[in-house]
Order: C-alpha cells, then structure tokens, then sequence
C-alpha cells in the first residue's frame, strides 16, 4: 500500500489550517508548482508516470521472472489506483482552493502576527536579534563604505 494518499491527506488538512489563519506562502510563488502535480495526476496508467521508472531498470538477479511480474502488476495496481488518484485530489485542492485564496501579500509582515515572524526568520537565517530597521541602517553604512573605498579607487 502506498504513503502517499495519506501524507497528502495530512498536508492538505496542514494547507487548511493555514488557510483557515490566513499564513500561506505569497500566491504569486505558487504559480507553475501546479506543472509537477499534474504530471501524474493527468497520467492514463502508471506506465505513464515516473513511479513506473524503477519498474523498468534491471531488477536483482536473485528476482524470478515470475517475482518481476508480480512486483510489477502490484505497482501497477497501487500506482494507478491510489497514487494517481491521490495526485488528483492534490491537484484539485491545489488549483480551486489553495492557490485562490492564498496570501497575495509578498510581505512576511502581511501575515497574522506578521512582525512577530518577520523577526523569528531575522532571528533563524541571519543569527542576530536586530530588528529589520537596525539591519537595513548596518546595510546602508556598509554600501557607504564600499562606496567611499570605490571612489578612492578610481582616484588612486
């Protein structure tokens, strides 16, 4: 039996919630993801997707002819009646409800207790405990340097 209906149960019920609080990635960066769902959600047969790519390298030595078939006509059973069936649904979810009504805000401060965020990802990627404004004003103080050295460059 595959994982995979199940896994995207749960992150279909993890997208809900999201929606429901109004914290979901900026819509515009969702455009196009729709292309890797649908490749197996549109599938005639499991031929077709790249879950039957491993079912046709060499098996291993030690696999009966007979082995090799079974194995095959049991991947091809899951594949075409629960994987592609789960892509489906993924990529129903993700095209009519998802994508419409996700963040159209870019800004991590657009979301719910979005400075809160905005600094906790200041805090995980760069390390540091300022806040966006001390961050920017160290920027500026940098470029103004790489400036002035810039400039006695060209001079020298």
């Amino acid at each position: 039996m595959s994982d995979i209906p199940r896994f995207f149960a749960e992150n279909i019920a993890n997208m809900r919630a999201g929606l429901a609080r109004g914290f979901t990635p900026p819509q515009v960066t969702l455009t196009g993801r729709d292309q890797s769902i649908r490749l197996i959600a549109d599938a005639k047969s499991a031929e077709d997707t790249a879950f039957w790519k491993p079912f046709t390298a060499s098996m291993p030595r030690d696999m009966t002819a007979a082995e090799q078939a079974d194995l095959q006509t049991k991947a091809k059973t899951i594949i075409e009646q629960q994987v592609v069936p789960a892509y489906k649904q993924l990529l129903a979810f993700w095209t009519l409800e998802y994508v419409p009504h996700s963040q159209r805000a870019l800004a991590a401060t657009a979301l719910p207790d979005g400075e809160a965020y905005y600094q906790s990802l200041i805090l995980e990627y760069a390390t540091v405990t300022d806040t966006p404004e001390q961050i920017h004003a160290l920027g500026l103080r940098e470029m103004e340097g790489i400036h002035a050295e810039m400039l006695a460059t060209m001079k020298a």
